[in-house]
């Protein structure tokens, strides 16, 4: 069987062999679920598939982004040869097909070229068969098939198979299963779908599928006998018979008896009265053998003449055979735009008919639109230079603004570069670095968009939790708590943040600050008042008021010091005695002692003022 070797080469050298046999598939791809995997952002997901069909292997772009080049072409579907070079960029794979077993017998095939000239135009037919394992006879029959078989085939004329011809030998099936003879890649075909037979001259085909129908001449049809030039269609395929005439042996077998029996003996008499009628002619012929063999020694010398006459004719016309082959192939070169092959096969031709006027008009001609084309290609080339050095100068723009963060800018002038590719096919190579740097782009601006995103819920979150502080303020200054409110403030106001609620809260800080500055000298005023007669109770009642504005007062801590253990000792005593009351019953009593702990000790910081709190609580009482 035939071997498909893949030789997959990167920018680094790297290799790696793929082996692919016969009716096998290969998708290729960026994707891990491909057969061979390609990792560049420059390859699709799935980029492309290689089929095997038969003997022969075909790859399909599979509407990849940067596309297939074959040996340098760009192409979108095509059948491989062994020697071919696939660019899918940065990876080049090389191809190479190796016949084993018994397909190594393919080498001694036949093959034929069939060139049918007529008059010069579009209905030449040129086409090549191959038939394995015999060779061609000069009657045209191969040594193991039937003369009316041999060049009877059934042509594939579209899809995947395109071109393949294969000759009926009894009969052909066709389907999209591998057993059948003529496999096709088509969806709307069954697996076993047309049986087409060659028998006593005549060809037939039979539809064998039940849901997809077969089409002669337009209409469908289960069965009917094929021409040559018959096309089937099935599904989106379609196959063209081309059949030889049945020879004569093949036409008498097909006639009925009686009619052979009829001919037969006409054949008879007809070959008796000729013999008669020779009979009487060589009497006549042995009395003028005399006469006649005078006159044919004085023609040996016409019969010489004729002879030169008749090599000369043959050499006319093996020059009139070249030179229309010569000119059939110059306008077949010229409509395929081979111009320079063209004119070749023109100057070819003057060599063979150095006269031929036609030859020499149309050789002028081709000069001229040769010059037309050189001049145009000229400029071609120029007018390509300069777009290159535009579209490199529009990418430097590109790298610009990318480190501004304009992307979309950079986005606009990108699409604008990329509308060219279609009229600039020779930038192929610089199309593949912009469509990069497309996908750079929009992954950038997609990046930038949420980190923004981010950014903002942090914002939002920040704003939040700022403005609940700027409350706590409001409540802590409403409760009194006016160093509480300060603090609250004060952080709301250092805030970065453009909000009303820190210009608020500034506002409201300045006026607290100088709030708290005049009652504090006046509370602490107050209480040196009553610790100079002696009252240290109401001096803390007061002082306590200072430090909770002010915890670091100076002279509160200096003269607190000096009297602060004596009452903490007296308010210890009172409380414990509450104990007692509280003990024996007396509720009324331990209750008024642990009230005179609040007023003799008002410092809330203290563990017998936060104890004899706690009582009073337990006893409803403030």
């Amino acid at each position: 069987m035939n071997m498909l070797h893949l030789s997959v080469e990167e920018d680094n050298n790297e290799q790696t062999q793929i082996d692919l046999g016969q009716d096998k598939k290969l998708t290729i791809g960026r994707g891990d679920d491909n057969d061979l995997v390609l990792k560049s952002k420059n390859v699709s997901m799935f980029h492309c598939k290689i089929v095997g069909i038969g003997q022969t292997w075909s790859l399909s772009d599979l509407d990849s982004t940067n596309g297939i080049k074959i040996n340098g072409r760009r192409v979108q579907e095509q059948v491989l040869a062994s020697g071919d070079v696939i660019d899918i960029l940065p990876f080049k794979l090389k191809v190479e097909i190796s016949l084993t077993g018994s397909d190594m017998e393919m080498e001694d095939a036949t093959v034929i070229d069939i060139v049918t000239e007529q008059a010069w135009d579009d209905k030449t037919i040129m086409s090549t068969v191959a038939i394995p394992g015999g060779t061609i006879n000069s009657n045209g029959s191969n040594d193991e098939t039937p003369a009316e078989q041999a060049n009877n085939f059934v042509v594939v004329k579209n899809g995947l198979s395109a071109g393949l011809a294969v000759p009926i030998h009894g009969q052909v099936t066709v389907g999209r299963g591998e057993t059948c003879d003529i496999v096709l890649d088509d969806p709307f075909i069954s697996r076993e779908h047309l049986i087409i037979t060659h028998q006593d001259g005549v060809c037939r085909f039979r539809n064998i599928a039940e849901s997809n129908p077969v089409r002669l001449k337009g209409k469908e049809s289960s069965e009917g006998v094929l021409k040559n030039g018959s096309v089937l269609q099935l599904g989106n395929s379609e196959l063209k018979m081309r059949l030889e005439s049945a020879s004569i042996v093949s036409t008498f077998l097909n006639i009925s008896p009686r009619t052979r029996i009829i001919l037969l003996s006409c054949a008879f008499v007809f070959i008796l009265g000729a013999f008669f009628i020779n009979l009487g002619e060589e009497e006549e012929q042995q009395v003028t053998t005399e006469k006649d063999v005078s006159g044919k020694r004085e023609s040996v010398e016409s019969v010489k003449n004729l002879v030169a006459d008749d090599v000369r004719g043959e050499a006319s016309l093996e020059e009139k055979r070249q030179r229309s082959l010569f000119m059939y192939q110059a306008r077949k070169f010229t409509k395929e735009g081979l111009l320079e092959k063209a004119a070749n096969r023109l100057e070819a031709s003057l060599e063979v008919v150095p006269d031929d006027q036609e030859a020499q008009e149309l050789l002028s001609v081709l000069r001229v639109q040769i010059s037309q084309k050189d001049q145009k290609q000229v400029k071609r080339i120029a007018l390509v230079d300069s777009t290159r050095q535009q579209i490199e100068k529009d990418l430097l723009l590109v790298e610009e603004s990318l480190q501004l963060k304009e992307f979309t800018y950079s986005l606009d002038l990108l699409e604008k570069i990329i509308k060219q590719q279609v009229e600039y096919p020779e930038l192929d190579d610089l199309f593949l670095k912009v469509d990069a740097v497309f996908h750079d782009v929009k992954n950038a601006r997609l990046a930038s968009e949420e980190l923004e995103k981010i950014q903002k819920k942090v914002l939002e979150k920040e704003v939040d939790l700022l403005r609940e502080i700027y409350k706590k303020g409001w409540q802590a200054y409403k409760a009194n708590n006016y160093s509480g409110a300060k603090e609250y403030w004060e952080k709301v106001s250092i805030s970065k943040m453009d909000i009303p609620e820190r210009k608020q809260a500034r506002f409201y800080l300045s006026k607290l600050t100088g709030f708290l500055s005049d009652k504090t000298q006046s509370d602490y005023l107050k209480g040196l008042a009553l610790y100079n007669k002696k009252d240290y109770s109401g001096a803390l009642y007061y002082w306590n008021l200072v430090l909770k504005i002010d915890p670091n007062h100076p002279d509160i801590k200096a003269k607190m010091g000096q009297f602060l253990s004596q009452q903490i000792e007296k308010s210890r005593h009172l409380y414990q005695e509450g104990l007692v009351y509280e003990g024996i019953n007396n509720v009324e009593r331990a209750v008024k002692n642990w009230k005179m702990v609040l007023k003799e000790l008002p410092l809330e910081s203290s563990k017998y003022h936060q104890k004899a709190k706690a009582k009073l609580s337990e006893y409803g009482q403030k």
